[in-house]
């Protein structure tokens, strides 16, 4: 029996997501869990953000923080999803420094 292991993944550059992917849902497989994943990779506004959780529940948010010029940052998206999204967990990415990230 396979239980389902619904995630949510937002990041703008997909093509970087789909290795990290194959690797998530294989090792799932082995814990009998089905990986079941959504990938966005624009959020336009709060309403899309509230869009995509009234159709679904998430075990898992995987968040990049830096999206590409001009949109919100991955620290901006959470502060909105935890208006309406309390309780999932949250996977918090970047490739700048840990360092560059705690002076922000």
């Amino acid at each position: 029996m396979k239980l389902k292991y619904d995630v949510l993944w937002i990041d703008d550059r997909q093509n970087q997501v789909s290795a990290a992917q194959d690797r998530v849902r294989e090792k799932l497989a082995r814990m009998g869990f089905e990986l079941n994943l959504k990938l966005v990779n624009e959020v336009q506004n709060e309403n899309a953000l509230k869009t995509l959780f009234r159709k679904n529940e998430y075990d898992l948010l995987v968040i990049d923080y830096k999206m590409q010029t001009g949109a919100r940052t991955g620290s901006e998206l959470i502060k909105i999803i935890r208006r309406f999204c309390t309780a999932t967990d949250i996977a918090f990415y970047s490739s700048e420094t840990p360092s560059d990230l705690r002076k922000k």
